[in-house]
């Protein structure tokens, strides 16, 4: 019974083997028929492009021949039209460049005597050239100095006597006032006693109980009495204060003060003409006039404030709209060991004739300039500052 089953068994795995092999297979075949297919629309497309790529070639020829062509009539007519037509390139602007002089700050001042002076000397001379100074500071003195010292000296003698004059008329008009003031007082005490010995007599003289020589003493006493009042009366207004509220002694003796004391101020004025002082702080860059020579109206020296350094350019009129305010500028010199750099402080609206022109007698000397004032920077100041006058040449950079 056991083999039977088995038998059965064997033979059931046979055919589902057989089976399966047939399922196999037939994929295979469905599997190559689609590569066949696909090789075979290969062939057949490799075969057309064979056929067509000649042709291909001579089109994008042709293309490229008619766009030549194109392109060669466009530029014919371009060059027969014109380029009217074209917009205009924008141009490249230089730089712009000016000739100018180093100065100090608020340029040199050239210091000389006071018109006063004429006549005079320098008597001595209390600065050298390169020195520092400060404002107010006596640079020089002229040979009149000792003869204004002693007409101050005059004129302050003066004064003090002035004023002891005033204090004397301001007690003596205190004084006087108080005596016056009492002698008025006894005055009136004294006509009282007179008006009433008068009232007396002429009782009695209408009576006839006195003589008419009697009564005429009495009357003389009083119209005496009466007088000497006015009189003091009239010396009071003399020291009573005035509308300007002090006795005529007292302002007639300040006026003579004020008087004394115009003089010593004038005087002094005279003195001081006899100093040359500084008229700012600076440096000493030059002096033109030694000790005894005249002084007249020629310049004792000059002076500079190169604390703070300057370089006034020139800038010719068709420039001036290319530099602005604050603008970078560089200045460079054969005397300089390096360039210069400052701002543009300031621009002139005034244009005129060039005064700083190059040492080339080809050179232009009549052009038209506007004045441009650099202000250094601080690193630049020290070297400038030596250079006071020097011609350099200016870079305004864009």
């Amino acid at each position: 019974m056991s083999t039977e089953v088995e038998r059965t068994g064997k033979a059931k795995h046979d055919v589902d083997q057989k089976n399966d092999a047939e399922e196999e297979s037939q994929a295979k075949d469905n599997l190559n028929l689609p590569l066949e297919r696909k090789q075979t629309k290969s062939n057949q497309s490799s075969k057309a492009r064979r056929i067509l790529y000649p042709w291909g070639i001579l089109g994008i020829a042709l293309l490229l021949l008619i766009g030549a062509g194109y392109t060669y009539r466009s530029a014919i007519w371009t060059a027969v039209v014109g380029s009217s037509s074209e917009e205009p390139q924008p141009t490249v602007r230089s730089q712009v460049f000016a000739l100018g002089l180093l100065e100090p700050d608020g340029e040199v001042r050239s210091v000389a005597a006071p018109d006063s002076s004429a006549g005079t000397r320098l008597k001595a001379l209390k600065v050298t050239e390169g020195e520092q100074v400060e404002e107010g500071m006596i640079l020089a003195t002229l040979d009149n100095e000792d003869r204004l010292k002693a007409a101050l000296q005059v004129a302050m003698n003066n004064l003090h006597q002035a004023e002891a004059k005033l204090e004397q008329a301001q007690i003596m008009v205190r004084t006087t006032l108080a005596q016056l003031e009492a002698s008025l007082a006894s005055a009136k005490a004294d006509l009282q006693t007179t008006q009433t010995l008068l009232q007396r007599r002429t009782k009695l003289l209408a009576r006839n109980a006195i003589s008419q020589e009697e009564y005429d003493e009495a009357q003389l006493e009083y119209d005496t009495k009466n007088l000497s009042i006015s009189e003091i009366q009239a010396q009071l207004e003399r020291y009573q204060p005035t509308d300007q509220g002090e006795a005529v002694d007292i302002l007639v003796a300040k006026q003579d003060v004020a008087v004394a004391r115009a003089s010593v101020v004038e005087a002094q004025s005279r003195l001081d003409n006899a100093y040359i002082r500084a008229p700012l702080s600076g440096e000493v860059l030059d002096i033109f006039v030694r000790p005894g020579e005249p002084m007249g109206q020629d310049i004792l020296l000059e002076l500079g404030a190169t604390q703070v350094m300057k370089a006034r350019l020139e800038v010719y009129e068709s420039d001036i709209q290319r530099v602005n305010m604050h603008q970078e500028v560089i200045l460079t010199s054969p005397a300089l060991t390096q360039p210069l750099h400052g701002r543009v402080e300031w621009i002139s609206s005034l244009v005129k004739r060039q005064s700083v022109v190059q040492a080339d007698p080809a050179a232009n000397t009549d052009a038209r300039v506007l004045e441009v004032l650099v202000l250094l920077k601080e690193e630049s100041t020290d070297q400038a500052r030596k250079f006071v006058g020097l011609q350099v040449r200016g870079e305004f950079l864009p």
